[in-house]
C-alpha cells in the first residue's frame, strides 16, 4: 500500500524532492560564501562577495518555498489516497473480519493514516537534509580533510546512539497503538451508552474513572515514556554535536596547526550541519511512528498485507436461479466454538415462495439470515444455487440476489435502486405516504430530509429503502416487531404478498403466528438445527 501510494504520487514527489535539492547546493553555496566573507580572504571589497551572497540567499528562498508548494500537494494527496485506499480495503473485508475489526475501523482512518502520511511527508524533507549534510560534508572536506575526521567520529557515534534510542521507542509505539484502540471503544461508549450512564449514577462514575479514566492514564503514562525517550534524543544529538564542535575548534588551533581562518570556517559550516542531522533524525522518528501503524494494520489479515484486489461484481450472475439450498450446513463462530452451533443444517428455498422462519432466541434466524445472504460462509457443508456449490470468489455475485432489512438495519440517507441511480419521485412518495413518513420525512432527488425518527418509522423507512431496490430476495429480519397492529396487517397482507405477486422470494424471520397463514412455508429452528419445515396452516 505505501508503494503504490509512491508510486501514484511520484511527479510531485519527485519535483519536491528536486526543489529540495535546488535549494541544499543554494545553501552550501551561501555557507560558503558566509565563510569566506568570515574568514576575511575574498578579493576586492566586502561589497564584491555581498551581491553574490544575497544572490544565494534568494535562490535558496525562493527553491525551498516551490519545494514546500509541492511538498503540500503531495501531503494533502496523500492523505486522501491512504484514506481511499483504506476504506476500500476495510470495505473488502469480508463480514466476519470486518465484524471483528469494527472497533479499529475508526482509528485506522484517523490514527494510523496520519502517521503514514507523515511518514511520507517527510521525503522531500529528509532529502534536503541529506543532501545538505552531503554538500556541507564535501565543502568540510575541502576546507580540512583532519578536521573533517574529528568531526566525523563524533557524527556516527551521535546517529549510532539517536538510532538506538528510537528502536528503543518503538515498542512504546507499538503499545500506543493498542491502547488508541481501546479509547475509540470508550469515546464511542459516550454518546452510546448515554442512556444507560445518565440512569445509573454508580455505572457513570465507574465508566468516568475506573474504565474511561484508566485508558487515558495508560496512554498517558506510554505517551510519557516515548517522548521521554525522543526528547533524550534531541538533547544527545545537541549536546554530541555541540561536544564535536568544540573539539574540531580545540584540536585545530592546539594539535593540527590550522589557521584562524581556516578553523572558523569549517566551525560555521560545521555549526551549519546541525540543522540536516537534526532533520534526519526528527524524520526517522517519523518513519518509527508511521511504520508502527502499517505494522498494526497488516495484523488486520492479507487485505491489509498485500496489494488492494478489485472485486469485480457481477449482479446478473445468478438472475435465473431456481432453486436455493443448504447442504450440511455448519458455521463456528470464531471464539465460540463449545457454545453456539449451527447446523447442519438441509434447507431448500425456491424462488417464488414466501417461507416464514420462527424460533427462540439463540435458535440461530440470525446465523441463518448471514448464511442464507452470504454474509458468512459456512465453517462446514455447501450452499448451492442450481445445484452449483458456492465458492468464496461466488458470494458478492451472489448476495447482489438480496435486499435485507437486518435487526441491526443501517438507514442511508439516499434512495437508491439496484442500478444506483434515484428511483421515480412519484414512487418514491406513493411508498411514503402508504407507510405513513410522508408528513415525517421528504425525498428530493433521492435524498432524504431526515433519519431523525421513532423505532418503527425507521424500520418503516428501511423498508422504503428495500422496497425501491428491486430485488430477487427479500429477507426480513423482525421487521414487525416495533410497528403498530396497523402497520404490522399492511406488512403481512399487503407488502408481503403484493411482493410474491411480483415475483420475488421471501424469507421472513417473525413471531407473530397470527400471520403465518400468509406464508408458503414456516420453518421453525431449535439450536441451530430444523425443527419443523411444513406448509403454512
Amino acid at each position: 500500500m505505501i508503494a503504490e501510494t509512491i508510486r501514484r504520487h511520484r511527479i510531485p514527489l519527485a519535483t519536491a524532492g528536486a526543489l529540495a535539492a535546488g535549494s541544499a547546493l543554494a545553501s552550501i553555496v551561501l555557507i560558503t560564501q558566509i565563510g569566506t566573507i568570515a574568514g576575511g580572504v575574498f578579493a576586492g571589497t566586502p561589497n564584491s562577495m555581498l551581491w553574490p551572497a544575497a544572490a544565494s540567499l534568494v535562490a535558496m528562498l525562493a527553491l525551498s518555498a516551490a519545494a514546500q508548494t509541492f511538498q503540500a500537494h503531495f501531503g494533502a494527496a496523500v492523505i486522501s489516497d491512504l484514506r481511499s485506499q483504506l476504506c476500500a480495503r476495510f470495505m473488502a473485508l469480508d463480514y466476519a473480519r470486518l465484524m471483528s475489526n469494527r472497533e479499529r475501523i475508526a482509528g485506522a482512518l484517523v490514527v494510523d493514516v496520519t502517521r503514514i502520511a507523515q511518514m511520507l511527508l517527510v521525503l522531500p524533507q529528509a532529502l534536503f537534509n541529506a543532501l545538505v549534510a552531503l554538500f556541507c560534508l564535501a565543502y568540510l572536506a575541502w576546507l580540512s580533510w583532519p578536521l573533517l575526521l574529528v568531526l566525523a567520529g563524533f557524527v556516527v557515534i551521535s546517529v549510532a546512539c539517536a538510532l538506538a534510542i528510537l528502536r528503543r521507542t518503538e515498542r512504546f509505539f507499538a503499545r500506543i497503538r493498542e491502547e488508541e484502540d481501546s479509547l475509540f471503544r470508550h469515546f464511542r461508549a459516550i454518546a452510546e451508552a448515554k442512556k444507560e450512564l445518565s440512569m445509573n449514577a454508580a455505572r457513570a462514575a465507574h465508566f468516568s474513572e475506573r474504565v474511561l479514566g484508566r485508558a487515558i492514564r495508560d496512554n498517558e503514562e506510554s505517551l510519557r515514556a516515548a517522548n521521554r525517550w525522543l526528547g533524550y534524543t534531541e538533547v544527545w544529538n545537541m549536546a554530541i554535536v555541540y561536544a564535536a564542535i568544540l573539539s574540531v575548534a580545540f584540536m585545530g588551533r592546539a594539535y593540527l596547526g590550522q589557521d584562524a581562518s581556516q578553523v572558523a570556517r569549517f566551525v560555521i559550516a560545521s555549526l551549519f550541519l546541525i540543522g540536516p542531522i537534526s532533520g534526519l533524525i526528527a524524520a526517522i522518528r517519523q518513519v518509527v511512528a508511521g511504520m508502527s501503524s502499517v505494522r498494526y494494520l497488516r495484523t488486520l489479515g492479507p487485505a491489509f498485507s498485500g496489494p488492494a484486489l478489485a472485486a469485480s461484481i457481477d449482479p446478473t450472475r445468478f438472475a435465473g436461479w431456481s432453486r436455493l439450498s443448504f447442504r450440511q450446513v455448519e458455521y463456528r463462530y470464531p471464539g465460540d466454538a463449545d457454545e453456539f452451533r449451527f447446523g447442519p443444517m438441509d434447507l431448500e428455498l425456491r424462488r417464488g415462495e414466501m417461507v416464514f422462519v420462527t424460533g427462540g432466541n439463540g435458535s440461530g434466524k440470525s446465523t441463518l439470515s448471514l448464511l442464507l445472504t452470504g454474509m458468512l460462509a459456512p465453517s462446514g457443508g455447501e450452499v448451492r444455487v442450481d445445484g452449483h456449490a458456492l465458492t468464496a470468489t461466488d458470494l458478492g455475485d451472489f448476495r447482489q440476489l438480496f435486499t435485507a432489512v437486518f435487526a441491526d438495519y443501517w438507514l442511508f440517507d439516499d434512495l437508491l435502486d439496484r442500478r444506483g441511480r434515484s428511483p421515480p419521485q412519484a414512487g418514491i412518495e406513493a411508498l411514503l405516504h402508504r407507510l405513513g413518513l410522508d408528513r415525517k420525512v421528504t425525498a428530493t432527488d433521492g435524498r432524504l430530509s431526515t433519519l431523525d425518527l421513532s423505532q418503527g418509522q425507521r424500520k418503516r423507512l428501511a423498508l422504503t429503502q428495500g422496497y425501491l431496490e428491486d430485488s430477487d430476495i427479500y429477507l426480513f429480519d423482525e421487521w414487525a416487531a416495533d410497528q403498530d397492529v396497523e402497520f404490522r396487517r399492511c406488512f403481512y397482507q399487503e407488502l408481503l404478498p403484493e411482493l410474491k405477486a411480483a415475483g420475488k422470494t421471501l424469507v421472513v424471520i417473525t413471531h407473530d403466528d397470527r400471520y403465518f397463514d400468509v406464508a408458503d412455508r414456516v420453518v421453525r429452528l431449535e439450536y441451530g438445527q430444523v425443527a419443523a419445515d411444513a406448509s403454512a396452516v
